[in-house]
Parts: C-alpha cells; sequence; structure tokens
C-alpha cells in the first residue's frame, strides 16, 4: 500500500484539527475501512491516525501559546479538545508542563515578533 492512499487523510487531519478526527471521518477520505485504514495508516506513517491527530492538535496548540494572546481554552477549543480540563492534562503528559507553564516560559531561544509570526 502507498503513502497516496493514506495522504487525504493526513491533508485532512491537518487542515481540520478543530474538527472530528476520528477513525470513520478519516477512514471515509481514503475510501477503506476504519479497520483497513487503521492498519495502513499504522503501517505507512508510523502511528495512528488518533496520535496523528493528538500529535497535530498539541503542535497547533504549543505554536498558540507562543504567538497568541487568546486564552487556554480558547486555544484548546480552537484545536479540537472539548474541554479545558483534558487538554491541559494532555498537554502536560507530551510537554511535561501546563499549557500557562509553557506560554509563561515562551519560546526557548529569544526570537523577536516577526520570527514569532513566522513560526506561527
Amino acid at each position: 500500500m502507498h503513502f497516496r492512499k493514506i495522504q487525504p487523510a493526513l491533508a485532512y487531519a491537518a487542515t481540520h484539527l478543530e474538527e472530528d478526527l476520528s477513525l470513520r471521518v478519516l477512514a471515509e477520505k481514503t475510501g477503506l475501512s476504519a479497520f483497513h485504514m487503521q492498519r495502513v495508516f499504522a503501517a505507512i506513517a508510523g502511528e495512528t491516525p488518533k496520535q496523528l491527530a493528538m500529535r497535530l492538535r498539541l503542535a497547533r496548540a504549543g505554536v498558540l501559546l507562543l504567538t497568541s494572546d487568546a486564552s487556554v481554552l480558547e486555544i484548546a477549543l480552537s484545536c479540537g479538545f472539548q474541554s479545558h480540563e483534558v487538554f491541559c492534562r494532555t498537554f502536560r503528559s507530551r510537554f511535561g508542563m501546563t499549557p500557562s507553564a509553557y506560554r509563561k516560559r515562551g519560546f526557548v531561544n529569544n526570537v523577536d515578533e516577526a520570527q514569532a509570526r513566522e513560526h506561527a
């Protein structure tokens, strides 16, 4: 099975992080059954569709925490999380700190406003 078969699911996930990214939805984008999509996706991408969606959502949240003034709740909701609590728990598990601490820490290296915009 080639990468081209799951590419529509990857593209959809990357551009619709705030929407439902369930296995059923992503499988519809590829024309595969949910079971087959899960197997093929994991074999090609090295992670499950759920893991991909979570990784992308957390990455976007990290960028928004550093480059926007939106509240943690607004960021959580805009990245597809259903609640502040789930977002904070998941974020802390991934990054080893709360979203507020991540924002307060800022960029690891000093960046100017132009670099911050480019990062976003």
